[in-house]
């Protein structure tokens, strides 16, 4: 994933006025390039490329990259201090499993932290891992020969594609059962079953064609990052993403002759980013691209940047990380455009119902919703048994997007449903899971 950034009474005092105007006409086009791109630098402190990037809240969030980089923050990327990491190897994806429990996997190495970072075991060594994901109480995660998977916090693990020799780049689970894996040589693989049977997708070709990024969503659609060479005669690249309407159904709804794309994220199920990069011939150009149709369409952000960018990360539609290249951070508060109320996405046509932040989640959880005109919203919380436990929105609100924080203190471990209601129709459900 990769970036970079933009800022840019005698004889004696009359020189230093001038000196002092040159400096303010700076300061003031700077200011305006920073706007016009809807993105903005951190300074994470190091030069290392970065791979990864993954906030449990509004404030606190982590950073891995190259020679066992891992940096955290606690107040929204303001600042960035470095985790011991006990590991000079690169680090490549980061999941949580609740705000406390991390993993962090790299080349050979799967490294666990109980305590937020403050220290971490390595619980997994001797293959390539790629990418990381905490389903739930599973961890499964995604690497050279197959998608390896505990359930037991990570101290026991199981190679759940026996006899697989490709590699896998990117794993993407739904829920603890349903996920997808994507990796080189096109190579496509889904699971109902948590790993214990999967299936092919397509057969992609000719030419080799490698997935590095995909996103999927319970209904069955999803997308997928692809890298693309014709091989003999014409030996030509593209790259680009294709959208799945079904596992059996695929079509390209981005591409591009130059820039990879390295991660794809959806804060909603409307709105998505990706980032990526490609070599111009003399030096890296970043790629942010945007869609608020639900990945149909696409259109690049104007960042300017020169590194290429590997991860992209969003705790809603507008508030947004990416991590590249040479320590490269840049965040946005406006979902990467210069104006949020000339934003056709920032007040929805009809309603969305966000899934629930962190989840699973101990004590503390966001929920987040849109509705599309000023109505009576009701949001509720079940448990399995159809037991109303919390009522968190009973009030007519305007339309846009809201968040309600939700504190489960007094709630047992298990599955739990969040409803949203307009009026007195129920419009969307959702699942949620308490662990202590």
């Amino acid at each position: 994933m990769v970036v970079c950034c933009m800022f840019c009474l005698n004889r004696r005092s009359a020189r230093m006025k001038r000196v002092l105007s040159t400096v303010a006409i700076i300061l003031i086009l700077t200011a305006n390039s920073f706007s016009q791109s809807g993105w903005r630098q951190l300074t994470s402190g190091v030069a290392n490329h970065l791979n990864s990037v993954f906030f449990i809240n509004n404030n606190t969030g982590y950073v891995c990259g190259t020679s066992g980089t891992i940096l955290k923050t606690t107040n929204a990327g303001d600042n960035w201090f470095q985790l011991p990491s006990g590991t000079t190897n690169e680090l490549t994806d980061i999941s949580c499993r609740n705000d406390s429990v991390l993993f962090i996997c790299g080349h050979n190495v799967l490294l666990r932290s109980e305590n937020s970072g403050a220290n971490w075991v390595n619980v997994f060594a001797g293959i390539y891992l790629s990418s990381v994901q905490c389903a739930g109480d599973v961890i499964y995660c995604g690497g050279a020969n197959g998608v390896y998977k505990s359930t037991d916090g990570g101290e026991t693990w199981t190679n759940t594609m026996s006899g697989f020799t490709e590699s896998i780049w990117d794993i993407f689970f739904v829920n603890r059962d349903t996920g997808y894996a994507m990796g080189s040589n096109a190579t496509q693989r889904r699971t109902t079953n948590g790993g214990s049977d999967w299936n092919g997708g397509l057969y992609w070709g000719p030419g080799i064609y490698g997935f590095s990024a995909c996103r999927f969503f319970e209904s069955g659609y999803g997308f997928v990052c692809y890298s693309f060479n014709s091989g003999w005669p014409n030996y030509y690249s593209s790259y680009g993403m294709y959208k799945a309407d079904s596992w059996s159904s695929w079509h390209a709804v981005y591409n591009s002759p130059t820039s990879y794309l390295w991660s794809v994220f959806f804060p909603t199920v409307d709105t998505a980013f990706a980032v990526g990069g490609g070599w111009n011939g003399s030096v890296y150009q970043s790629l942010i691209i945007r869609s608020t149709n639900g990945g149909n369409n696409w259109h690049s952000q104007n960042f300017g940047g020169d590194k290429a960018l590997y991860d992209v990360f969003f705790l809603d539609s507008r508030r947004g990380y990416a991590v590249g290249n040479s320590g490269t951070i840049i965040t946005t508060e406006s979902g990467g455009v210069v104006s949020v109320a000339e934003d056709p996405a920032s007040v929805p046509d009809n309603y969305s119902l966000g899934q629930n932040y962190p989840n699973p989640f101990n004590p503390g959880t966001v929920i987040r919703y849109a509705i599309g005109s000023r109505s009576s919203i009701t949001l509720k919380i079940r448990n399995m048994l159809g037991e109303e436990v919390a009522v968190l929105v009973n009030e007519v609100q305007e339309a846009g997007r809201h968040e309600v924080q939700f504190e489960s203190n007094d709630l047992a471990s298990g599955v739990y449903v969040y409803s949203l209601y307009i009026g007195d129709r129920l419009a969307e459900s959702r699942k949620m899971i308490r662990l202590k």
